[in-house]
Parts: C-alpha cells; sequence; structure tokens
C-alpha cells in the first residue's frame, strides 16, 4: 500500500539535505509511478462497470493510461474527443481494435463516410493470414 501523504509531502519539500536524498528521490519517484498507474487501473475499471451498467453501451474493452482517457470520452459520450485520442494512439501503435474504437466513434458523430472507409480499410490493413511467397 502506498502512503499518498507521505508522497505528497515529500514532492512538497523544495530542497531535501538529508544525505541520502537521491535514493529517496528515486524511491518516491518510483512510488509516484506505480500509483499513477494504479488510479489510471481503477478508473478504467470503473469506466468499465459504468458502461456494462449502462444498457446498450459498448462491452470492447481497452487497458492503459491513455485508454482511461478514451474510456472516460466514451463514457461520457463525447466522441470527437475519443477519436483524438484514438488518432493519437494510432499514429504510434496501429492495431485492429483500434480501428475498430475509431468506427464506432465515427458512426457516433454521423460520419458515416469515415466509419465506412475505415471498416472497409480493416481487412488490406490487417490480413487474417499472409500468403506464402
Amino acid at each position: 500500500m502506498i502512503d499518498q501523504e507521505k508522497l505528497l509531502a515529500f514532492f512538497g519539500i523544495r530542497n531535501d539535505t538529508r544525505p541520502d536524498a537521491n535514493k529517496i528521490k528515486q524511491e518516491n519517484e518510483k512510488l509516484r509511478g506505480y500509483l499513477v498507474d494504479a488510479l489510471c487501473r481503477r478508473g478504467t475499471a470503473l469506466c468499465r462497470l459504468y458502461l456494462l451498467a449502462t444498457p446498450g453501451a459498448a462491452r470492447d474493452l481497452l487497458n492503459g493510461a491513455i485508454q482511461y482517457g478514451v474510456w472516460y470520452w466514451f463514457t461520457g459520450q463525447q466522441w470527437a474527443r475519443a477519436v483524438k485520442l484514438l488518432q493519437r494512439m494510432q499514429e504510434e501503435r496501429p492495431s485492429r481494435e483500434l480501428d475498430e474504437r475509431l468506427a464506432q466513434a465515427y458512426q457516433q458523430l454521423g460520419w458515416r463516410h469515415l466509419a465506412h472507409t475505415t471498416q472497409r480499410a480493416m481487412p488490406a490493413r490487417y490480413p487474417p493470414a499472409y500468403r506464402p511467397f
């Protein structure tokens, strides 16, 4: 269990004059990373639970910190913001799942032409198998 108060108190210090300050700083940086990751996972799980409890909601799920932002916007039905994040993720690491989420968001926005184009391009971008030479 990470003591959030202790972590906040450490990062609130301007100068740490203790002899082992460098080691303490590295340890607290690591704890901060763990805390951010845990809070993002918790937020993602809460968004998933909300969407599963809502009738007619999207049931396919994503993971991670940026994905939390996507789920946050999907939950709030702010499709354009979700598209922005999904496109940024698609530039970094393209995947079929992201294309499917983009097509879904395009449909919700009423951009049928983009949804249709994205769905028609998926078999070419992500073939089920490669033909041998």
